[in-house]
Order: structure tokens, then sequence, then C-alpha cells
């Protein structure tokens, strides 16, 4: 398909193309084989919104994206990856049905390595409608149904799994409904060697908000514009948590508003502006963090203070005594923060009266 672009990376050669430089390197823990995929190690999507599959009329469409598909099979011993990445939106038909029965379908992005390959290879990378059985209880394509419509030796990725389509479902007229359509997603992982039992970590870039919550042993490496984070699961914990574990810049909220609520999975490093007094409410607390909130008098119409959060995971201050900020227009106030998770508190402490 034209719309597609492909890079080998024979030894993890470095990405240069613009469109390609987005992408994870997927390293291959060659023991373990993909539950979604059975041939697939280690390949995968790269971010949370890459080739998703949404709805249409007689046929599906399939979103711009950035995979990592391997050389080769269940033989565990590809040494190559091949970037993929589709820059426009596709539809894919879905064959019409006039068996009597329901069916399930896959939505399979392949690649057919039986193929000569155009000047810019292209032509390889497919996705593919892979038909189901049709039953009164219908199931989705088996192993073999998939390797048969896509080639025995051809590296594979499921997308989505779309039914149950109908009896009397007719390609490109028939609508598909959103209903119709449940994503799966397989995202490509590192590992730190070959049969060596170690828990995974995830890494996905350019994420405009954080990726899903990640499975048990695994952890996530993330990027929301220049600011690195990490995530680990649920099971650790009574919801995901995440951390700022790196970052250029410092994350600016603008007005304060009367209730600003400061989330600190996205930034350990945050600003308001006052344009009210303003009662703050803290959440996603990580045990340990070192917070910084930096609030600043606007240049007229002020001052206004700030009134913070008390009891369970509220702040607590030197002495029991919270600070007094800046009077002054268009002064900075620094307050840094620490969750204490043995008293469910933020330890608070304050810098005032920065001036330019």
């Amino acid at each position: 398909m034209s719309n597609f672009k492909i890079l080998v990376l024979d030894g993890m050669t470095s990405v240069q193309d613009s469109d390609l430089n987005g992408l994870a390197l997927s390293f291959i823990n060659k023991s373990t084989a993909s539950l979604i995929s059975p041939n697939l190690y280690g390949g995968g999507l790269v971010g949370s919104t890459d080739f998703t599959v949404g709805s249409g009329t007689g046929a599906v469409s399939v979103t711009t994206g950035r995979a990592w598909l391997p050389n080769a099979v269940a033989t565990g011993t590809s040494t190559n990856m091949y970037g993929i990445y589709l820059d426009s939106t596709l539809n894919v038909s879905i064959a019409s049905n006039s068996s009597g029965n329901p069916r399930i379908d896959y939505i399979v992005l392949s690649l057919n390595l039986n193929l000569v390959p155009s000047a810019t290879g292209n032509n390889i990378p497919q996705l593919t409608d892979v038909l189901g059985t049709p039953t009164a209880t219908p199931t989705p394509p088996t192993s073999t149904q998939i390797t048969t419509a896509v080639g025995a030796n051809n590296p594979y990725l499921i997308l989505a799994q779309v039914g149950n389509i109908p009896n009397g479902f007719v390609t490109n007229s028939t609508a598909v409904t959103s209903g119709m359509i449940t994503p799966i997603r397989q995202f490509a992982y590192f590992t730190t060697g070959i049969n060596v039992p170690v828990q995974g970590y995830t890494l996905f870039t350019d994420q405009s908000v954080a990726p899903s919550n990640p499975p048990t042993n695994f952890t996530e490496l993330f990027t929301i514009g220049s600011n690195l984070f990490l995530r680990q699961p649920t099971s650790y914990f009574a919801g995901a948590k995440q951390i700022q574990i790196g970052s250029t810049s410092l994350i600016s909220n603008g007005s304060s508003g009367g209730t600003p609520a400061v989330d600190w999975s996205q930034g350990i490093a945050q600003a308001y502006t006052f344009s009210a007094n303003a009662t703050f409410s803290f959440s996603n607390p990580i045990p340990g963090a070192k917070l910084l909130l930096l609030l600043t008098q606007p240049a007229s119409g002020g001052p206004y203070n700030p009134t913070w959060p008390s009891g369970t995971n509220g702040v607590i201050w030197p002495n029991g005594v919270a600070p007094v900020g800046s009077q002054t227009a268009s002064a900075t106030d620094i307050y840094g923060f620490i969750y204490d998770n043995v008293v469910n508190r933020y330890r608070g402490v304050s810098q005032t009266g920065y001036a330019l």
C-alpha cells in the first residue's frame, strides 16, 4: 500500500527518517512469543493511538500509526526489525456474509515477506480482514485461519476484532458500528536478554496523554512533550501510579481560578498565576516524590491567597503553620512537597518573594 513507509533495522541501526524517529525500539525476547500474535517476538504498536480501528460503511478505518514487526516468525531467530509507519487513514473492506450465521473477523497488520519489495518497500506491509467461521455462536479466527490469510511465514499483529458480522452483511454497504469493534492492543516492549526471567517494561514516545495501565510485572516509560514519566500497574497500588522522572519544561496551568486541581501525575513541577483566592486540591500522590508548585500573583487585581488541602492526603507545614504568600504584584512563590505515605500527608516547605 502506497500509504506505508517501512524501515529495516539490522542490528538496531539508528533511525533517521523523520516519519519513523518516534518509533520505540523493540528488543526481542526470543523465549516468549506474544499472547495476541503468537508468532510476534517483541514487536507491536508504539503508541496508544497508533493503528486505531474505527467504524465505517461496509468497512473499517485504520488510522495512522507506527509499529514494529520482526523479519521472522516463531523460530525466534530474527535479528532484524521492520519499523512500519502509516501516514494516512486507510479503509479495510469487511467481506460480505451470506452464510446464514454471524461471523467474527480480525483486522490484522502483517508483512508479506514473499513479495519483491518496491523501491521504498511500501508494498510489504498489509492490512487484512481475516474471516472467522460463521456459526450460530461464532468465535474469532484461529491462528491457522490467520496464517492462511496473511501467509504462513509472515509476521502479523492483530489490531481489532470485528463482530458479530450478521448474515446479510454486504461489503461497502452495510454499516460496521463502533459496538462491533473490540480493539486488541499489543505494544512493542523491551526485555533485557534471552531466557532471563526479568520484569519487562514498555517505552512509548510522543504521547498526548498517559498510555493504558501496564500489566502486572511491567513498568511503562513514556514521554508527553518534553517530559519523561514512569508508570507502574494498579496491581502495585490502589490505582495506577506514575511519576515524572525527567523534564526540560515547567508545566504551566495558566490561571488558577478558585479551585485549582493539581494532578501530580502530569508533572513534578507545575505553575499557576492567581486569578482568585484559590482552594487547591492534589491528586495522584507518589510516595517520596519531590514536587514543586510555583504560584505567581497577577500584575493587577490581587493579591490572592492559597488554601491548602487538609486531612488525609493534605499538606502539613513546619510547626503546623502554613506560610504567608507574597502580596506583591507579579511576585512568585515556590512551594515544595514530599508525599509521606506513612502518614498520608504532603510535607510542605516554601520560599516566597521572587520578583523579576
